[in-house]
């Protein structure tokens, strides 16, 4: 079986608990692995942050890893390679990015490509960016108009 790499919509995605729970509902039929995959950071508290959503999942009763481009570890390379290891072989990879653009084309795009080729019987899903998504677009917009219809002070 060859690896495979796309993108996917997760549709109707809200932000804090529906994006977990639609993650979770959209791993169920095929047992996926996801991993989280952000930037990185060297600041603690930045990495709470995007553990804590992986954390989220777990407590859901689904697997899931977080892996950085940089500045934090472990990378996506390990992260793949230790869960090889252990036997996986479908990955559903989240980037934890904004918007396309440099990182995702020129860092995320043929870090996952050079996956696939290491394990070729491994399956890879790559997900959109966060704001490709309609559905996370909205979701701020509703988080915007809540916080200016309960607090005109800025």
């Amino acid at each position: 079986m060859k690896g495979v790499c796309h993108k996917i919509v997760i549709p109707d995605l809200r932000i804090s608990t529906n994006f977990v729970k639609l993650i979770v509902m959209a791993t169920t039929t095929n047992q996926k692995q996801i991993i989280f995959f952000a930037h990185g950071s060297g600041d603690p508290i930045w990495q709470a942050a995007v553990s804590a959503l992986s954390d989220e999942v777990v407590r859901n009763g689904f697997q899931s890893s977080v892996a950085y481009m940089e500045r934090a570890s472990p990378s996506l390379e390990e992260v793949i390679a230790s869960l090889f290891k252990q036997g996986k072989r479908s990955f559903l990879i989240i980037p934890l990015f904004l918007a396309p653009g440099g990182h995702m084309s020129h860092d995320v795009i043929p870090l996952v490509e050079r996956q696939i080729k290491l394990y070729p019987t491994a399956s890879f899903t790559l997900q959109q960016t966060l704001l490709e998504k309609s559905s996370v677009r909205h979701a701020l917009i509703e988080d915007i108009k809540s916080v200016l219809n309960t607090n005109n002070e800025y």
